[in-house]
Parts: structure tokens; C-alpha cells; sequence
């Protein structure tokens, strides 16, 4: 089970010819011609193709910065797309778990739930899948099969593989 980008072999997970397309798409990104994607960049890219938010998408920018260089390289946009794209819905899930928790607690709190929610939402609407959602923060909290206020990383996989609202979002996207 993948954590998060870094761990993504984009050699191992695209073909050929598929990197082709992927290198195409981060030199379209890569508006000031500098090899790496900005924050700035990272953000039109990601907001307008698949329309997360600015909270999200600055998430998705740090945990794709491995090296903490400020700029996303073609490795780490490569790892980020292999997510998007190619991974299975548990390996997405670990990586919106991972996003989301923003205080790095191990669990996933109301606050951090309601963010999901609005994410979703929007990627449902830019997407063309808003009349597929149908998910709430008391929806989410069921997954919380425990009872203890938060919901834990299994306890978050085990409920995504069996939410289809979800399974929906987490079709592959094409970029």
C-alpha cells in the first residue's frame, strides 16, 4: 500500500508512450519554462483541469515536493499522476487520507471531514459528477466504525471500498 507519491516508480507504472503524453502535459504546466512546476503553476494546472481547491491543491503540492525544493520536478509530477491516473481506489484513498489530515494526527477529525466534502464536491461539479454526490460530513463520520470521534486510516479504506459514491470519485482521471 502506497503512502504517498514518492513511492509511485513512474517508469514502472507508465508505458512509453504514455510518458510522452505525461512529459507533454507537465511542459504545458510549466508556463515559466523553468523544468519544474511553481506553486502558482501547480494551481491553474490542477485547479482548472480537475478543480480542486486552493487548501487541496496546495496539500497535493507539498506532499508531492519530496525534496522540499519549493517546485514540483517531472519525477514528482509523474509520481502525482501516477495516482490520479493508474493507482487503485485503496492506494487513492491512503493518498486523500494522507492530504487531509492536515495535523498529521493519524486520523481524520470533523474539520478535516468537512474539507473532504467541499473537495469532493467541487472535483464532482468540475468533473460532471455532482448529481453522483451525494456525501456529507455525517455521511463521512460513518466510517468512524469505532465510535471514537475520528476516523482512522483503516477505518477510512475499509469504508471507501464500500462507498460507491466514492469508488465513483476515484475513477481514474484522464489529464
Amino acid at each position: 500500500m502506497s503512502t504517498s507519491p514518492a513511492t509511485h516508480t513512474p517508469s514502472e507504472t507508465f508505458q512509453e508512450s504514455e510518458l510522452d503524453k505525461y512529459y507533454a502535459l507537465f511542459c504545458s504546466f510549466d508556463t515559466n519554462k523553468s523544468s519544474t512546476l511553481d506553486l502558482k503553476e501547480f494551481k491553474a494546472a490542477f485547479q482548472s483541469k480537475l478543480g480542486f481547491s486552493d487548501a487541496t491543491t496546495e496539500g497535493m503540492f507539498k506532499a508531492c515536493d519530496v525534496n522540499k525544493d519549493g517546485v514540483i520536478d517531472l519525477r514528482e509530477f509523474l509520481a502525482l499522476i501516477s495516482i490520479i491516473v493508474k493507482s487503485s481506489p485503496e492506494e487513492k484513498l491512503v493518498f486523500l487520507f494522507h492530504l487531509y489530515d492536515k495535523d498529521r494526527s493519524g486520523s481524520l477529525d470533523n474539520a478535516e471531514l468537512v474539507q473532504i466534502c467541499a473537495s469532493l464536491a467541487q472535483v464532482g461539479r468540475i468533473g460532471g459528477k455532482a448529481d453522483q454526490l451525494h456525501l456529507s460530513v455525517e455521511e463521512l463520520a460513518k466510517a468512524d466504525t469505532n465510535k471514537d470521534g475520528v476516523v482512522s486510516l483503516p477505518e477510512w479504506v475499509d469504508y471507501g471500498l464500500k462507498n460507491p459514491v466514492l469508488l465513483e470519485l476515484l475513477k481514474g482521471y484522464e489529464l
